[in-house]
């Protein structure tokens, strides 16, 4: 558990705002708020903030402050004229009152307008509705969220009705909900090189309204054993969209889903690693002129499971190990055993394969050859083209050269003694 804060040594400001609003008001443009504790308002039925920002007012610094025990714990807008700072908080268990009094649950949030805003390296900790919530009622606009950690929140974060707006390098661990969630009517939002472990969803967009989020792009994210989907969209959700590069391990349901409706399409989904999903890595049940009858493109992803199968084919990862037994011996043969292996997930699909070789110093192929190989020793290179099934073995190829034999070391000639020429001799 966290200490609790030394009144000798901390500065505590605690008290219980009756008419909602925060502990501490901040309501002129440029004002900079660090090193506090900010604690414990009750709030009302109009619920109640340990700070409350105006959207009438920015340029706004909230540094180094620990933000505790409030019905939410921030609430965060700003007109965007300058950019306002949440940067570096202890923001934690802002739960009072939590689904009865408005915004309760929340580390920040916003529900009046944020423009030209960043939250960056704040560590949040079991806010039941979110470390970050960016609501519905007026749009979000050019907020950064960045290196942020949020350890056992309902999310890290809750996005809705956004422009423009980036999400990048946060870790989030053990959420109970998805770590990022995308609502309604997200616009260019960016969600990049995020760690999601043992949440529940990973990054997940979904609508309530049937507006859903255009032009997103969640890319080299790193996902890794959550309970049901790493990344999903859920009924139009999500168009127009790019899921790339991302690796997602251990989901408990599936990889990478897209969700059934005419609304999530046009979206590319390429380049992601997903392994080891209970259901499916890859699965899309839309229907379209898109990758195996889907709405949605989907290319050069790195998966075992798919649903439809042709979504994303399971590939090949083809091995090769050269060995011999003994010494080379000079003036001798020596041989060696080339095997070409699949540890992938899929088989090849019967593309030539070549295996080239490059002898060390000293040796001379003599012969190359295996069954079912086209060998030549001039060029130590021996090719084939029949399928190779995933955890298959080609048969071996071997490979014998002569051993150079040494040469005798040279000896040099015992000089002639000439007359006269005497070596001196020691005597004692």
């Amino acid at each position: 558990m966290f200490a609790a804060p030394d009144p000798l040594v901390d500065s505590i400001i605690e008290a219980t705002s009756p008419s909602g609003e925060g502990i501490v008001n901040l309501r002129e443009d440029g004002i900079r708020f660090q090193g506090f504790t900010v604690q414990n308002n009750q709030g009302s039925a109009l619920g109640g903030y340990g700070i409350n920002t105006v959207v009438g007012h920015s340029g706004y610094l909230v540094t180094n402050n620990v933000i505790q025990g409030n019905p939410a714990g921030m609430y965060y807008n700003s007109s965007g004229a300058t950019q306002s700072q949440v940067t570096r908080n202890c923001i934690r268990l802002n739960n009072t009152g939590f689904q009865v009094q408005p915004a309760a649950g929340n580390g920040i949030y916003s529900d009046q307008g944020l423009d030209n805003a960043l939250i960056d390296n704040n560590a949040f900790f079991q806010n039941r509705n979110g470390a970050i919530t960016l609501d519905k009622f007026q749009n979000i606009v050019r907020v950064d969220i960045n290196h942020n950690v949020s350890h056992q929140d309902e999310a890290l974060l809750n996005i809705f009705r956004s422009n423009d707006s980036v999400v990048a390098d946060n870790q989030a661990v053990g959420n109970t909900g998805a770590a990022i969630f995308i609502g309604d009517d997200n616009h260019g939002l960016q969600v990049l090189r995020n760690t999601v472990q043992g949440s529940y969803d990973g990054i997940r967009a979904q609508t309530f309204s049937n507006v859903g989020s255009d032009q997103v792009l969640i890319g080299n994210n790193t996902v890794q054993n959550v309970t049901h989907d790493g990344i999903s969209a859920g009924p139009n959700s999500l168009t127009g969209s790019t899921v790339s590069d991302n690796s997602v391990t251990g989901s408990g349901h599936d990889g990478v889903l897209i969700e059934d409706e005419g609304g999530n399409s046009g979206n590319v989904v390429t380049r992601n690693v997903l392994q080891g999903s209970v259901q499916y890595d890859c699965e899309d049940l839309t229907t379209g002129t898109g990758t195996a009858g889907t709405a949605n493109t989907w290319t050069d992803n790195q998966a075992a499971t798919s649903n439809p199968a042709a979504l994303c084919p399971a590939r090949p990862s083809l091995t090769i190990e050269k060995t011999h037994k003994g010494d080379f011996v000079g003036g001798r043969k020596g041989t060696y055993t080339i095997t070409v292996g699949n540890a992938g997930p899929g088989p090849t699909n019967g593309s030539t394969v070549t295996v080239q070789d490059v002898l060390p110093q000293g040796l001379t192929a003599v012969s190359m050859s295996g069954t079912g190989w086209t060998c030549s020793v001039a060029t130590l290179s021996c090719t084939r083209s029949d399928v190779l099934a995933a955890g298959a073995e080609y048969p071996v190829i071997t490979l014998v050269a002569d051993v150079t034999k040494p040469h005798k070391p040279h000896r040099p000639h015992k000089p002639h003694k000439k007359p006269g020429d005497h070596r001196p001799v020691a005597t004692g």
